[in-house]
């Protein structure tokens, strides 16, 4: 018989390289869905060597989201050491650590009945 575990909090880990253009949405999003399922999360998001206006992006965004924690990745950049660096760099205590990556295509209807 399975039995429910109840999950005490769910990291997220998002690399994120000039992508001020998706971020804020994409965070929004994910925000918006781990809520109404009532899932405790945290949403980790390392600018991983950006150059455009990302940090001031997500800074602004992590003052009425509490639950988003920016960081800077000031070491060596890449995909993978983005998630190193944010596991390593953060609070991320999360029970199922997750990542993924920040498409600048991202569309909130994918995956959904009808819509591209």
């Amino acid at each position: 018989m399975f039995l429910p575990v109840s999950l005490t909090l769910l990291s997220i880990v998002i690399p994120a390289r000039d992508e001020a253009g998706c971020i804020a949405s994409t965070i929004q999003h994910l925000h918006l869905e781990l809520s109404l399922k009532q899932l405790p999360h945290q949403i980790v998001v390392v600018d991983d060597g950006s150059t455009d206006a990302i940090w001031p992006i997500l800074t602004n965004l992590s003052v009425s989201l509490p639950e988003l924690k920016p960081l800077q990745n000031t070491g060596l950049y890449g995909f993978g050491r983005a998630i190193i660096f944010g596991n390593d760099a953060s609070d991320a205590r999360g029970e199922l650590p997750d990542r993924c990556r920040c498409a600048p295509c991202y569309r909130p209807t994918w995956g959904r009945t009808g819509g591209v």
